[in-house]
């Protein structure tokens, strides 16, 4: 790799800051980048006009750390909790998104890209109907993209979230608690002081792909 390349938490840095207030930014992999990113320039997270992060799992049976945040739960500590205006798409909702074969074969025939996306994906939808027993594939980092450009595809509450460090089977767990008002708690426990965040927390899937479809095949 070229050493004087610019990373890309110093390409974020640049472009938001060339842009205060314009950009909005959308996070589908681990933190890190963002993270970093925010440690070069401080006043990141106020100069974004958004973040929206797929990541985390707050309750879903048997998963005890998605990959996101497993791979960089500090990250996704530093993140969460920087005050950014931030939307977070968790494992939770986009677990209850399916995008089926015959929804691929909506995408055949509009456009090169339609084409191109339905080649590639139906091998993809297949082996997860094989393997898992699913009748589609989810869309995870999808719909991160969509309810950016699609708010009420999906719906949400306000909330204050931190993600875990120390637990030896919750580490890069996100914990969330009510955004006003009392919190119960044990004695002892301390409860940090964090800007509350929009978490989602149910999405209509027909609504999703129609407007995934539609907006790739340019019937939007």
């Amino acid at each position: 790799p070229d050493p004087t390349a610019p990373t890309a938490s110093a390409e974020i840095v640049r472009r938001v800051a060339a842009a205060p207030g314009e950009i909005h930014l959308v996070a589908v992999g681990p933190l890190t980048n963002v993270a970093h990113a925010f440690r070069l320039r401080p006043s990141l997270p106020e100069e974004l006009a958004s973040l929206t992060i797929m990541g985390g799992a707050f309750a879903v049976p048997d998963m005890l750390q998605e990959l996101n945040f497993g791979y960089d739960p500090e990250a996704a500590h530093a993140v969460l909790t920087s005050g950014a205006p931030t939307t977070l798409v968790p494992y939770d909702v986009t677990r209850l998104t399916s995008l089926i074969l015959a929804d691929v074969d909506r995408l055949a025939g509009a456009n090169p890209l339609a084409d191109h996306l339905a080649a590639t994906t139906r091998p993809w939808v297949r082996w997860v109907s094989d393997d898992r027993g699913l009748p589609g594939c989810h869309l995870h980092d999808p719909l991160a993209v969509a309810v950016l450009l699609e708010p009420g595809l999906a719906t949400r509450h306000r909330a204050r979230v931190s993600v875990e460090l120390r637990g030896a089977l919750t580490r890069a767990r996100p914990i969330a608690w009510a955004a006003a008002g009392q919190v119960r708690r044990a004695t002892g426990l301390r409860v940090p002081d964090v800007e509350p965040i929009d978490v989602l927390d149910g999405v209509d899937n027909d609504r999703l792909v129609t407007y995934l479809i539609d907006t790739l095949t340019g019937r939007r």
